[in-house]
């Protein structure tokens, strides 16, 4: 007689009952594939294209600042924490500051983040197909260049996540090992990026209480562990952050750090009441700290008329879903579609999860319980990267980095559709086939518009005819014939007519430019659009160039947040005015007019 404690309910063995399973291992190779692919098909387009405003120059440039001695939060803005910039200012410091670097650190972020998931999916389902698929398609579309550290997050702490509490371990010990190791991940996190880190502690509460209600081991083993991940939570954070808390305090950036803490927590509370059906004034969606949103101590302009608030504030907005119907077939139809594909299956899965715990603690059926604690666990890591692309960065970009973990879920899901295949209840047949329908659907589609979308980071990037550019700090790529002398133009344009000491900045933001030339900026933070700008921005903007008097000032007028009053022309009218005025115009290469300091 079959042990009903060790089936799914249909006869079938419950995954993950015995660590020792050998349908896990049977292929282990598969990695060392997988590992094959991604650096022949990264090595296909590591170098091609480089983007001005790209995340590889922020993060250069900031790397750079921390180098020679700047304090982070106190001299330089980080936008993220520490742990994001620090690993380059340590190959900097070895290789010197190298574009190229930074390049390959993110596209290794990207191999790991694909053989975790392998790891995850086999760990999950036991089938090698959805693990080597899962890791396949984080590969092939891994997400922005130069933020992959958030795939490698979502996918890592998930996998942890799921050691922690879903899947079964035959030693008690080892459950405690992964409790152990999934703090520290989390606490790890925090120095990544903040709003991350609360947001995988919340997973990690809810995975804990989760495994209480529907673990394998008895209940007070149960209890036991959900008192030790509660006292491990805080204390991993403690072990991880104190040293950190020293040298910041050696260096001289230690409340700045620890500020940085709360006030993510108040900028999370401040979005979650923006959400809210209510009235949003402008003060209320300010950043904090605006007076250091450019360079330290900007002087008044005298007898300058008072700034005149900002009209529009307006990001990128989520087209209706609608779209996805009524939109001519194509990208943007598929695009609309893929936003909101999360929307529509969160719930599905969510309401699955549900039906097999109550089905599971009714027939004290582990298998369904163990399915449960996957979906549980799943869903709330994968929901960490969601309010970051759908409320407030609605784009294929951003929707990319979510997606990592969430293709996991999916492939997990599958398994457990696939278990019910044969269900001798209809309705549970057709509803796991439909479900398989749907992930395969999306997924054909996620590849289709992802692999020619090159800042999903795909490798779109890669153009017909590309001609070779270089330029300083290791900055190498290839680009489109078309665009390559632009782009050399724009290099000779900054480099001809400054010195290395000079200012050189750039509206709204092209810190690329910066770094490529070799040329310092004075402003604290790289980054200015509509929506960030403080009220007094033309007035502390007119008074830095005059006191620093930049020998180069780039303008890209470009709607930066996909809407009209994000162009600069539009949002900083004064400005740019005084700049044309005062500078003299040589040209626009790659999007950007390049203005120069008028000989005296």
């Amino acid at each position: 007689m079959t042990d009903v404690a060790l089936t799914d309910g249909l006869g079938q063995p419950a995954p993950n009952t015995a660590d020792s399973n050998p349908t896990r291992v049977s292929k282990p190779w598969l990695p060392l594939v997988l590992l094959v692919i991604a650096l022949g098909y990264y090595s296909c387009y590591a170098l091609s294209g480089l983007d001005l405003g790209g995340e590889g120059g922020t993060t250069a440039v900031y790397a750079q600042r921390l180098l020679e001695g700047q304090r982070p939060f106190v001299d330089t803005f980080l936008g993220y924490n520490l742990l994001w910039f620090y690993p380059f200012v340590w190959l900097f410091h070895w290789f010197g500051p190298n574009f190229t670097v930074v390049r390959l650190f993110f596209f290794a972020l990207s191999i790991c983040t694909a053989l975790i998931a392998y790891q995850t999916v086999i760990r999950a389902t036991h089938s090698a197909l959805l693990a080597f698929v899962s890791g396949l398609v984080l590969i092939l579309i891994p997400g922005i260049q130069f933020r992959n550290y958030l795939g490698l997050l979502g996918v890592a702490n998930l996998w942890l996540l799921l050691e922690a509490f879903a899947f079964f371990h035959q030693h008690r010990s080892r459950r405690l090992i992964w409790i152990i190791a999934a703090a520290f991940a989390i606490a790890v996190t925090f120095l990544i990026r903040i709003d991350l880190g609360y947001f995988f502690s919340a997973a990690a509460l809810i995975s804990v209480m989760a495994y209480l209600l529907l673990g394998r081991e008895r209940f007070y083993q149960r209890f036991s562990y959900t008192l030790l991940t509660l006292i491990f939570l805080p204390a991993a954070f403690v072990v991880v952050h104190l040293p950190v808390s020293f040298y910041a305090g050696q260096r001289g950036f230690e409340r700045a750090f620890w500020d940085n803490y709360v006030g993510e927590w108040e900028l999370i509370e401040a979005k979650a009441i923006d959400l809210l059906p209510r009235h949003q004034s402008d003060s209320a969606q300010l950043p904090r700290q605006p007076a250091r949103s450019f360079s330290r101590g900007a002087v008044p302009i005298p007898n300058n008329p008072a700034p005149q608030p900002v009209a529009d504030r307006s990001t990128r907005r989520l087209p209706r879903w609608t779209e996805m119907f009524t939109n001519k077939f194509g990208k943007k139809r598929i695009l609309v579609f893929l936003l909101y594909y999360p929307i529509l299956t969160v719930p599905i899965l969510g309401a699955a999860a549900l039906a097999l715990a109550a089905s599971g603690l009714t027939k004290n059926n582990a298998g369904e319980k163990a399915e449960a604690l996957t979906l549980i666990v799943g869903l709330a890591s994968a929901l960490t990267l969601f309010p970051q692309y759908f409320f407030f960065r609605p784009d294929p970009q951003h929707l990319s980095e979510m997606m990592s973990a969430y293709l996991v879920v999916s492939a997990c899901s599958v398994a457990i559709a696939g278990r019910r295949w044969h269900s001798p209840h209809r309705a549970i047949l057709w509803i796991a086939r439909l479900w398989i329908a749907i992930v395969v659907l999306h997924l054909w589609f996620y590849l289709t518009y992802g692999l020619a979308v090159p800042w999903m980071g795909s490798i779109a990037r890669k153009k017909p005819d590309e001609k070779l550019f270089k330029a300083a700090n290791g900055v190498i790529a290839y680009l489109p014939k078309d665009q390559q002398p632009e782009y050399e133009s724009l290099y000779k344009a900054v480099i001809q007519n400054s010195a290395p000491n000079d200012w050189v900045i750039c509206y709204p933001y092209a810190p690329t430019v910066n770094f490529m030339t070799n040329r310092r900026s004075y402003f604290y933070n790289l980054y200015i659009d509509n929506n960030t700008r403080p009220p007094s921005f033309d007035q502390d903007a007119i008074a830095e160039i005059q006191n620093k008097r930049p020998a180069v000032i780039l303008i890209d007028d470009e709607p930066i947040n996909a809407t009209e009053s994000s162009r600069f022309s539009v949002w900083a009218a004064p400005t740019l005015a005084y700049i044309r005025a005062h500078y003299r115009y040589i040209g626009t290469y790659v999007r950007n007019e390049v203005y120069v300091a008028k000989r005296e």
